[in-house]
């Protein structure tokens, strides 16, 4: 192997025999070597191939702005998580998720960190999930400190946007949920509704229920109507909690204009019943 870049002491850029372009690691691998010395092979612990050009340009714009650590446990991650899924993912996964892995442990080691919140991950995605569970071990093994489990759901997000196998409808599909659950739960932030550990049961339901919210766009919304009895109810609520009616009706009038979503009766009674439990 002839070293084309050392990127630290304990990793390089090198040729191979084959003439293949690679990333080793290994413990003081690169220390006091240059461009053009011989590394032993059996000095190195870990390889990750850079298979084409686009990810040789990748990791050059890498290099510049984030830290090689986690640079390497992107490359570990995404080809650990290909070779045993069976998965491709784009190229530029390398990119987003040491980018992502950066500015994610700057928030854990300064106190900002906050769950993504994704109803219903596990039913609808479980391969990337499961992916996203060895993912985030690779992590937490390479990584100090540690991130919390609830990391799972933003690893496998960037699985399913990179995937060369999604048809562009689906992504598409995907992108605007997600935008909309951005949205729920910045519009309760601000209004001071936050999700605590005392709180997290009700506010976690209520984004399940935006999940089967934006499925029932689908289908045919008359058969959602509120039943008589339903009526009475949720005009009492309209009566009794004023705050959590009011709160309810702009997040319905918000979801109607921004994102063109069709809002019933029925729809703004499960908001309001909601978000009381959160008030």
């Amino acid at each position: 192997m002839i070293i084309q870049q050392v990127l630290n002491n304990n990793c390089a850029i090198v040729k191979s025999h084959e003439q293949d372009e690679l990333i080793v690691t290994g413990k003081g691998i690169a220390f006091k070597k240059k461009k053009g010395d011989t590394l032993e092979r059996q000095l190195v612990e870990k390889i990750f191939r850079l298979e084409n050009e686009n990810m040789k340009q990748n990791l050059t714009f890498l290099i510049k702005d984030v830290p090689i650590k986690y640079i390497l446990t992107s490359f570990e991650v995404v080809s650990t998580v290909q070779k045993h899924f069976n998965l491709t993912f784009q190229d530029y996964l390398y990119v987003t998720l040491a980018d992502h892995l950066n500015a994610a442990q700057h928030r854990i080691e300064n106190n900002l960190w906050q769950e993504t919140v994704i109803p219903d991950m596990q039913s609808h995605y479980p391969l990337e999930m499961e992916a996203a569970e060895l993912g985030l071990k690779i992590i937490n093994q390479n990584l100090a400190p540690s991130f919390p489990q609830s990391e799972v759901v933003s690893l496998a997000l960037h699985f399913l946007n990179a995937k060369l196998d999604v048809n562009t409808t689906q992504i598409e599909d995907n992108a605007r949920f997600i935008r909309i659950i951005n949205f729920v739960n910045q519009f309760l932030n601000d209004h001071q509704i936050v999700r605590t550990q005392r709180n997290h049961y009700h506010y976690d339901r209520f984004f399940t229920h935006m999940s089967y919210f934006y499925e029932s766009q689908n289908a045919n919304k008359d058969e959602n109507q509120l039943s008589s009895i339903d009526v009475a109810i949720f005009s009492g609520l309209k009566q009794s909690h004023p705050v959590s009616y009011k709160l309810a009706s702009e997040l319905a009038e918000a979801l109607e204009s921004q994102f063109h979503l069709t809002v019933l009766e029925t729809d703004k009674y499960h908001f309001q019943l909601h978000i009381e439990r959160l008030i």
